[in-house]
């Protein structure tokens, strides 16, 4: 009974719990309770599992554990996919890309960031659409492709401005900025600052 007793009080507290260890920085705590969480997932209707694997995920992927980062925004992206929710699904896929390139799989990256563009072309959401296509700049300014970056860069920033979002315009701009100035181009100097003017004035302290 003293068991079942906790098991009911980690379903119950242990979302709260990491989201206030999250927010306060505690990054590892936040991870710790969300596994715990996890371990009771047959508690949890689908959307709601979805959201706290893709928490446990950002929160692994913050405390540079590649392989459970990876394991649960493949799972968050497969009950998205049964849900048939397109704008939440188009969201874990470009978090996918991300955690992919970070943990070193290239080409699973990328392919996640092509899917994410695809599902939100149409979806209506400009900011997501916005974030996913800065995502797929991005990945080709790091793997020095610089003019299909600035390509998909400048449609990111265009995107950006009309759903007047601060940070992907930020994004934006540092991935165009950096293709340009990387190769050869020292206006791209001046779109990096910019990025960091509109990141500074919007308190967007990790894009600064």
């Amino acid at each position: 009974a003293a068991q079942a007793g906790d098991e009911d009080a980690i379903a119950r507290y242990g979302p709260d719990a990491a989201k206030d260890a999250s927010c306060a920085g505690a990054h590892r705590e936040a991870a710790a309770q969300l596994r715990l969480v996890l371990r009771e997932r047959h508690r949890y209707a689908p959307a709601e599992l979805a959201d706290l694997l893709e928490r446990y995920a950002v929160e692994t992927y913050t405390i540079a554990d590649s392989a459970a980062a990876v394991t649960a925004q493949r799972e968050a992206v497969a009950l998205r996919r049964s849900l048939g929710d397109t704008l939440a699904l188009g969201a874990d896929l470009r978090w996918l890309s991300r955690i992919h390139w970070w943990a070193g799989n290239a080409d699973q990256a990328q392919e996640a960031a092509r899917e994410a563009v695809a599902v939100l072309e149409h979806a209506g959401d400009d900011r997501l659409l916005a974030l996913a296509v800065s995502n797929t700049a991005q990945l080709r300014m790091l793997s020095e492709r610089y003019a299909e970056a600035v390509e998909h860069g400048e449609r990111a920033i265009t995107l950006a401005r009309k759903a007047d979002d601060p940070a992907i315009l930020a994004h934006a701009l540092n991935n165009v900025g950096t293709a340009r100035w990387r190769s050869g181009d020292p206006g791209g100097r001046r779109q990096l600052e910019e990025s960091l003017e509109v990141a500074l004035a919007a308190g967007e302290v990790e894009h600064a």
